[in-house]
């Protein structure tokens, strides 16, 4: 039995003119998300193609350009070690005489 190995992908992001051949993206890679008003689609493609699938997509004549997503390259903190201090935070901010209120009977 094969242990699971998760695959390295890139997110990368497709402005289109038109929407009418969208399943042809379907070849390269996995449709994220198609926002229909800004005409542009997010997809996932396998890390180890991304430099030859992005030069095949740029020359499709429906693609106006692809950008590669910045996400992996931001930030992001662990919010679970301070979840308790929020709520109590929370609790003190909500109370009446913080805030001057009298409460109703």
């Amino acid at each position: 039995m094969r242990e699971f190995e998760p695959r390295s992908r890139t997110e990368i992001i497709v402005y289109l003119y038109t929407l009418k051949k969208i399943n042809q993206l379907k070849r390269y890679g996995y449709i994220h998300y198609v926002s229909k008003r800004m005409k542009y689609a997010i997809m996932y493609l396998d890390s180890h193609t991304t430099a030859q699938t992005l030069s095949s997509l740029e020359r499709l004549h429906f693609v106006r350009s692809v950008d590669v997503s910045t996400r992996k390259e931001i930030e992001t903190k662990d919010f679970s070690k301070i979840l308790h201090e929020v709520k109590d935070l929370g609790k003190t901010e909500n109370s009446p005489n913080s805030q001057g209120e009298v409460p109703c009977e």
